[in-house]
């Protein structure tokens, strides 16, 4: 995180030197790419795996935000992620019919503007992962899926493993937290009720099933802890038990999805801090005291419903989250977003993605959110990725944030909500000493992925 001090709540836009070089660089990394035809290469070696029953996915991301107005204070940094995905299918491998080996590893180096602005929902969703809490707000690697699935005929597949669970809650049109294309923000991507019972990965199974009536069915049980960047078959404490219920229909020709889900979680000690956090939120907040329960729930509801088709694959639609959690021991009580999405609003750009969503956190009156000062957090983001090539898309975005934290303790890091609950953003020591957050904060964000194979 790079602060830059004012007393003028809107500062200059123009990013550093250092910024223009990472971007002339990236850029420079994609002409040379094109130039080389490494795309073309490597789609080359996939369909050689492909043959052989291997399924291979690699995803780069880089991630330029600029807190312009609001916040601690004004920041700009560029954050980096990997993604590489694979999967084995066993009857294409020349083995037994409907079985299914998934891996994947992820990672996260560079800065991130968290801290400097101060608020509840994580301002890009890959500061998030992969969600090593005991590396949070550092750069990190680890693997986060390790999965045998098995079909055991038309309606029913059994899984275990390593479970990961970023596609959970997927949003036809807003997404999930596995999604590089739509929104940043978290809180547009997963209902935040559910992410103190959603660590990204822990050992479990699971059962998903397809019905009739276009009804569908992820039934599942876990471990309560998180497990990437430990041990990742470790059992350790709690379990949790999720189910999703989804349901695809039609309305006068416009296709429509609506999820229903619903998580319990019991057997271990659960706080308003969430299931890593409450050591450091201690020694941060001291007079915090945190209340502990052995179990805690978290429901949740979503909708998709397209409202218009131009063909070929483009359209747009409307969505809609909301949920419910524990007001005990879970830091969200309720949440909501909605938003609209469009595939290809322009005809010459089939590929291109636009999208607006508005969301609203509630979050718990606790003793430790009193101590930060949080009330609730709303705010709206709009986003336009343009399709640069079938490997190379470049998003641009726009966050207004009303944090509700002009209250806070000056120089005090405030805690993030992350996949198993409250953590704390990574701030050198001195950092925010002195400085009075205003609750209004605009960012702005330029990602850039490049996308190799894929399924």
């Amino acid at each position: 995180m790079r602060p830059r001090s004012s007393s003028i709540r809107y500062r200059e836009r123009a990013p550093r030197a250092a910024r223009g070089a990472l971007l002339a660089l990236l850029l420079a990394l994609c002409a040379k790419v094109s130039a080389t035809s490494l795309p073309e290469a490597i789609g080359a070696v996939h369909e050689n795996l492909a043959a052989a029953g291997i399924d291979l996915a690699l995803s780069t991301r880089g991630t330029y935000q600029n807190i312009v107005a609001g916040g601690y204070t004004g920041a700009d940094d560029a954050l980096g992620a990997t993604t590489l995905a694979l999967r084995l299918d066993t009857a294409r491998a020349g083995a037994w019919s409907g079985g299914e080996l998934r891996l994947r590893a992820e990672a996260r180096y560079g800065g991130d503007v968290q801290a400097a602005f101060g608020g509840f929902d994580a301002l890009d969703v890959d500061q998030l992962l992969p969600a090593d809490p005991a590396r949070f707000g550092r750069s990190a690697i680890g693997l986060s899926e390790a999965v045998y699935q098995q079909s055991l005929g038309d309606y029913a597949k059994v899984y275990a493993g390593l479970v990961n669970s970023l596609g959970d809650e997927a949003n036809p049109l807003a997404g999930s937290l596995a999604s590089h294309d739509r929104f940043l923000n978290a809180a547009l991507l997963a209902a935040p009720v559910r992410l103190r019972l959603a660590p990204e990965a822990s050992v479990g199974a699971g059962v998903l099933l397809s019905l009739p009536r276009n009804v569908s069915a992820d039934l599942r049980v876990q471990d309560g802890d998180e497990a990437v960047g430990r041990s990742p078959f470790a059992l350790r404490a709690g379990t949790i038990v999720t189910n999703e219920w989804r349901w695809n229909y039609s309305v006068m020709g416009h296709p429509g999805s609506v999820l229903a889900g619903a998580r319990y979680g019991f057997d271990r000690s659960y706080s308003s801090a969430g299931s890593e956090a409450p050591a450091a939120l201690a020694r941060l907040a001291p007079s915090a005291a945190l209340h502990t329960r052995q179990a805690s729930w978290a429901a949740y509801y979503d909708l998709a419903q397209s409202l218009g088709e131009w063909g070929g694959g483009r359209g747009w639609g409307v969505f809609w989250r909301h949920g419910y959690g524990d007001n005990d021991v879970n830091p969200v009580d309720w949440s909501v977003a909605f938003g609209v999405v469009a595939t290809g609003p322009w005809e010459q750009r089939p590929h291109d993605t636009a999208g607006w969503g508005y969301f609203h956190v509630y979050q718990v009156d606790g003793a430790l959110l009193r101590h930060y000062a949080y009330d609730d957090e709303q705010g709206w983001e709009a986003w336009y990725n343009a399709e640069l090539a079938p490997w190379l898309h470049v998003t641009l975005d726009l966050q207004m944030i009303d944090s509700d934290i002009d209250r806070r303790h000056p120089g005090e890091s405030s805690p993030v909500l992350a996949p198993g609950g409250l953590m704390l953003p990574a701030a050198s020591a001195g950092e925010l000493t002195g400085a009075h957050a205003s609750d209004l904060s605009w960012v702005f964000g330029l990602r850039t992925e490049i996308a190799f194979a894929g399924w």
